[in-house]
C-alpha cells in the first residue's frame, strides 16, 4: 500500500475476511487517490472514511471524518459519522460534543446509537443516556 495510513486496530482488522479487506484496501487507495486530485470530493471522502474504519486505522479514518465535517458541518450523518471516529480514537469528551450537534442537526436513531460498535466507548458514561433521550 503507498499511502501511509497509520497505526491500525490489528483485532477489527482479523475479524474481516480477506476478501472484505482486500475490498476496502482497493476503496481506500483508489479514494485517496482521487482526494490527491480533488481534495474536497465528499463521495471519495466518505467512502474512504467508511473503509478506513472498517479496517482499523481509527486515526487516519478521523482525519478523513473531519474535514467532512468542516465542509458539511450541518449534515447530521457526518457528523454523526465524526462523532464515531473520534469515540473509536479515545476522544471522548469531543465524541459527545459532536454526537450532541448530530442530534440536535436531526439524527435521532437512538436504536441504532444502542447498537453501533464505534460508539461502545460511550456508554458507559451518563451522558451517553442523556443524549439517548434526546434522540428518541
Amino acid at each position: 500500500m503507498p499511502h501511509d495510513l497509520g497505526l491500525r486496530d490489528e483485532a477489527r482488522f482479523a475479524d474481516l475476511p480477506e476478501e472484505g479487506r482486500e475490498t476496502l484496501l482497493f476503496q481506500v487507495e483508489f479514494c485517496l487517490d482521487i482526494l490527491g486530485k480533488r481534495p474536497d470530493y465528499r463521495e471519495a471522502l466518505e467512502m474512504a472514511a467508511n473503509a478506513l474504519t472498517a479496517l482499523g486505522y481509527y486515526e487516519k479514518g478521523l482525519e478523513l471524518d473531519r474535514r467532512l465535517s468542516l465542509i458539511f458541518p450541518a449534515d447530521k450523518m457526518v457528523v454523526y459519522n465524526f462523532a464515531c471516529s473520534l469515540s473509536l480514537c479515545g476522544r471522548l469528551d469531543e465524541a459527545f460534543s459532536e454526537l450532541k450537534k448530530a442530534i440536535d442537526l436531526g439524527y435521532h436513531e437512538s436504536s441504532h446509537m444502542l447498537s453501533d460498535p464505534d460508539l461502545a466507548n460511550l456508554r458507559a458514561d451518563p451522558r451517553f443516556r442523556i443524549l439517548l433521550s434526546e434522540a428518541k
